[in-house]
């Protein structure tokens, strides 16, 4: 056990001083959304992934792999790769702007179109939750741009103070991530029952799957982590 111990401290303190490295094999958000909509083209599927181009992800010497995350739901997606190490991603998805069911067919009635509008006021970087909105008719004018689907922003948070019956747009949304610039977080490294932790600094937003950039608080050093759960990272070796 004194072993293992000495060899998991070593290791520890050997990522958490280590620079940044570029890795050639890393999957970035571009990479999934060309993956995805081309997914999704093929499938006919109206809709499109959200997903920040320059955020970095794992590396991936396979195809990614693009399920619902819900059967038959489309509106989070679970992105994953089997090589050389397995891992998965959840991301949202939303209806596309080109789409023409957005502004024409069965949501138009008499030169109006049913929209998501702000049932209550919502304050600048609230987590907005079906409480929150409501589907009614809107005029066309009004609609264009607008979202027709409560799940397309139900979780995400809101970019500025929205008003009660504002048309919800994505001007006024921004994705909710579990660890946000500047958070404090927990940098955790475990081998089997052993785990060891120490505070770090979030120099990025990031959701559960994603890679970022922390602080080690200690050290004072800078270094690639995956963010496990909300506030807690682990940090990265060979990405």
């Amino acid at each position: 056990m004194k072993m293992t111990l000495k060899s998991l401290l070593a290791f520890f303190l050997v990522i958490l001083v280590q620079p940044l490295a570029a890795d050639n094999n890393m999957v970035y958000g571009a990479d999934i959304d060309a993956k995805v909509r081309t997914y999704f083209q093929t499938q006919q599927i109206s809709r499109e992934v959200i997903v920040s181009p320059k955020r970095a992800y794992f590396g991936c010497a396979g195809e990614l792999s693009i399920k619902p995350r819900l059967k038959g739901d489309w509106s989070t997606i679970s992105v994953s790769c089997s090589t050389p190490k397995k891992w998965v991603v959840t991301l949202r998805t939303s209806s596309r702007s080109d789409d023409p069911s957005a502004t024409n067919g069965q949501n138009i009635l008499g030169g109006a179109t049913k929209v998501v509008f702000a049932k209550n006021n919502i304050p600048m970087g609230k987590v907005i939750s079906s409480d929150d909105l409501e589907l009614k008719l809107a005029a066309n004018r009004s609609a264009h741009g607008a979202y027709t689907n409560l799940q397309d922003i139900i979780g995400h948070k809101a970019k500025k103070n929205i008003t009660r019956d504002a048309v919800l747009k994505s001007r006024h949304l921004i994705a909710a991530n579990d660890i946000d610039k500047d958070d404090d977080v927990l940098i955790v490294v475990g081998s089997g029952g052993l785990t060891i932790s120490t505070a770090g600094q979030a120099m990025e937003d990031g959701q559960v799957g994603e890679m970022i950039i922390v602080r080690n608080l200690s050290s004072n050093k800078e270094f690639k982590a995956v963010v496990l759960s909300e506030k807690k990272v682990r940090p990265l070796t060979n990405m």
